[in-house]
Formats: structure tokens, sequence, C-alpha cells
């Protein structure tokens, strides 16, 4: 999918993603999911200024297995640490000082995901959390 900007969304009290196709974001960021009922939608719900939802973007990264990779994924990558290459596990988060989608790593600090190599999504932030 060539969406430019996709999103996804976790919901903290059922602990689990939201249906992409009832959850709703407009330009000026407020959220909106709706029930669907006998092929119309009967409720729409704002979510704007709650915590209930986490909204995870779309870095615009693919890993080598085609899956699209979020803010909140777990990834392995191969980084180039001081010349040589290393196999590291890290969360993909948004650096607002760069400006750019990073892996964050236990071991290597932060990293540029537009750096990574071999990129696999393993998990997201959220696994534990399900039920």
């Amino acid at each position: 999918m060539s969406d430019r900007y996709k999103f996804r969304v976790w919901d903290k009290e059922l602990k689990t993603y939201l249906d992409p196709e009832h959850f709703y974001i407009t330009g000026e960021g407020r959220g909106f999911t709706c029930e669907h009922k006998k092929g119309m939608y009967s409720m729409c719900y704002e979510y704007m200024g709650t915590d209930r939802f986490v909204i995870e973007q779309y870095t615009g990264r693919i890993d080598f297995n085609q899956k699209d990779v979020f803010k909140g994924d777990n990834v392995k990558a191969r980084l180039k640490i001081r010349g040589k290459y290393k196999d590291a596990v890290g969360v993909v988060d948004y650096d607002k000082t760069h400006s750019a989608f990073v892996v964050k790593t236990e071991n290597w600090g932060i990293q540029f995901l537009y750096d990574c190599m071999n990129l696999e999504v393993i998990g997201t932030i959220h696994d534990k959390e399900q039920s």
C-alpha cells in the first residue's frame, strides 16, 4: 500500500488494535471511532484529549517480510556502529530533535531508522498487554 499517511490505533482499555476501517483522524488531528451496524455507521465517538488510545504512525519503511513499520514496533536490524556491522534489537520511535524515525536500542543508543539494514518487525510495544 502506498499511503503517505497511515496510522494504527491501540486501545488501552480493550488491549487491542482497532479496526482501521472504523477509526478516523481528521486533518486537525482529531480522532473518531465509529460503530458499524447493518451497513451504516450508527454511532461515532470523538476521542480528542483522552489517553485511552495510542496513535502510531507509519514510518514509510517496509521490513524484509514486506510488513509496514510503525512507531512502536519492536525490530531487529543490522546497524553500522563505528565502521562495523552489529545486530541489534530496539523500538521504533520518532525523534523530534532530528525530525526523523529512529530505533532506540539498549546497547547502541539511538540509530536512524533509514540507516538500518535487514530490518524485521518482531512485535510491538503492546505485545505483553494483549489478551
